[in-house]
């Protein structure tokens, strides 16, 4: 199915940009790129619940739901910024604090097993063991 998926995408890559670099330049391209990365992404969440249903498994909506809330602050931020250029440094730091919020809603529904492996790893960074110190004990 990756595979599938992967060759959708490039020949929908390729063939937008074909179509749409000629008319509209540089912004053909990112529409094309964009366009792949959609069906790719659709694709993967339809195997995916594919898969979790013949495992007798359920999708874990609210993790989804919170991804899918990051993806959608970061569009409306950049959309923002393109259209209101004498704004962008509001609204990065409105945009920040919009995505750290949503990081801390999606880390708070994390099941603890996981939650508690992240922190395993990330006290091992040597650049936090330099930065903060009481990680290294």
């Amino acid at each position: 199915q990756q595979l599938v998926l992967s060759v959708l995408a490039a020949i929908t890559v390729i063939g937008v940009m074909i179509v749409l670099v000629p008319l509209i330049g540089i912004l053909g391209a990112g529409v094309a790129l964009l366009l792949g990365e959609l069906i790719a992404a659709v694709g993967y969440t339809v195997s995916a619940t594919q898969w979790l249903k013949q495992n007798s498994l359920s999708w874990p909506r609210s993790l989804f739901y919170t991804a899918a809330a990051s993806v959608g602050i970061a569009c409306v931020s950049m959309f923002s910024m393109i259209f209101l250029p004498s704004m962008k440094w509001p609204l990065l730091g409105i945009s920040l604090l919009l995505l750290l919020w949503n990081l801390w809603r999606f880390w708070g529904a994390l099941p603890l097993v996981v939650t508690e492996r992240a922190k395993n790893i990330i006290s091992r960074l040597p650049i936090l063991k330099k930065l903060f110190p009481y990680f290294d004990q």
